[in-house]
């Protein structure tokens, strides 16, 4: 079920003199605890698709010249109500425990969920196209329904919840920077917002240990906007059987490249009728590592169709088939997949740094809303073959 909304009713001789709608049930019943006249509180929760709706009326008599005041709940309601405050009475101690017990899960309902430890990895400025990230607190601010995120950096947002259009969660697994052996498993958060006229979007990135907790407050908030991507295509070591990199799979290991960044052109994928589109992009560890980092290969049943170093990346076109996909560094990981005609598939190459200081990539299949934000925060790279 969505989080509980309250519409709050300030109600005198049977005039209604406020009406309201505000996210936290316990700002509804303070209201209540000093207005002179009677409040009426309607809470529902919100619409979640394949959730049950529920509907309930609380009602606050109190007045000048009351000793207290009474609480009626009501649920299933669906209709016009009115109230005249009653004199007189005394609050039983049954009603201070359904007051009690009210204004606990009211509370509980309404406290803002923050996330500590986000990064935002944003542009490096509007003429630096490089992507950087920014530590900060996400924030789910139920009481001014926004998403909101502060960094010490300066970076910030606020987004009312009506405004957020899509949210996409995918995988991230990377090295930690300069560590050896340290495999981070992260989560991206991928959020499209309206903006005025116009859509804004931004890229986060998640620790794993709030990972499901993020998971499960957006998808209550968001309902259908919210994709989980989870594609089968996860990268595995392509190594012999005394534990080497298996060179019988990738019979071209040893060409060599020259890479250029492209800082001029920025071609987006194309949708060929008779060629599947691959996209594939090599985050740089830093901004500051961008183009360094050594050749990172791609390979199609053998061919190499795509090179990268940190912070490229690459298009290719390619016939439709079953591939054996292999990402080659000092290492080589992949697996196998079928690629059809008129469809474009997203793949990230991720550099660890491995034991002894080795340079190796990690290939996975990803959602196509995380693989463009990284490729328009990278530059394309302008491979040619040198033997």
């Amino acid at each position: 079920m969505g989080d509980p909304v309250a519409t709050c009713f300030r109600i005198a001789e049977s005039r209604v003199l406020r009406c309201c709608d505000i996210p936290c049930l316990v700002d509804a019943a303070t209201l209540c605890a000093v207005a002179p006249a009677a409040m009426l509180v309607i809470t529902k929760s919100v619409d979640t698709p394949g959730a049950r709706v529920l509907s309930a009326i609380v009602i606050f008599r109190q007045s000048a010249n009351s000793q207290g005041c009474t609480m009626v709940l009501f649920y299933g309601f669906d209709g016009e109500f009115r109230v005249r405050p009653q004199r007189g009475r005394r609050m039983s101690k049954a009603a201070y425990l359904a007051i009690f017990l009210f204004l606990s899960i009211s509370l509980l309902f309404s406290e803002d969920t923050k996330f500590e430890g986000v990064k935002i990895r944003r542009h490096k400025s509007a003429e630096k196209r490089e992507l950087v990230d920014k530590i900060g607190v996400l924030s789910f601010e139920d009481d001014g329904q926004k998403l909101t995120f502060r960094s010490g950096a300066g970076d910030q947002f606020a987004i009312p919840y009506s405004d957020i259009t899509k949210v996409v969660f995918d995988t991230d697994t990377h090295g930690a920077t300069w560590i050896a052996s340290v495999h981070v498993h992260d989560r991206w958060l991928y959020l499209e917002y309206r903006q005025g006229d116009h859509s804004e979007k931004a890229l986060l990135v998640l620790p794993r240990a709030i990972y499901d907790k993020a998971t499960a407050k957006c998808q209550t908030l968001f309902g259908e906007r919210v994709t989980i991507a989870n594609y089968p295509e996860k990268g595995e070591s392509i190594v012999d059987k005394d534990g080497d990199m298996d060179k019988s799979r990738i019979p071209d290991w040893k060409s060599k490249y020259s890479i250029k960044l492209d800082r001029t052109a920025h071609p987006l994928p194309e949708v060929k009728s008779d060629k599947a589109t691959i996209v594939v992009v090599c985050p740089p560890l830093t901004a500051r590592a961008t183009g360094h980092g050594g050749e990172f290969k791609l390979h199609a049943n053998g061919k190499v169709i795509a090179v990268n170093e940190m912070g490229t990346y690459s298009i290719a076109y390619v016939d439709p088939g079953k591939y054996s996909l292999i990402s080659q560094s000092e290492n080589a990981n992949g697996f196998e997949m079928d690629l059809e005609a008129g469809k474009t598939y997203y793949f990230i190459q991720e550099m660890v740094i491995g034991a002894f200081g080795r340079i190796l990539a990690m290939l996975s299949r990803n959602s196509p809303e995380v693989v463009m934000y990284l490729a328009d925060g990278a530059y394309l790279s302008d491979w040619k073959r040198l033997n």
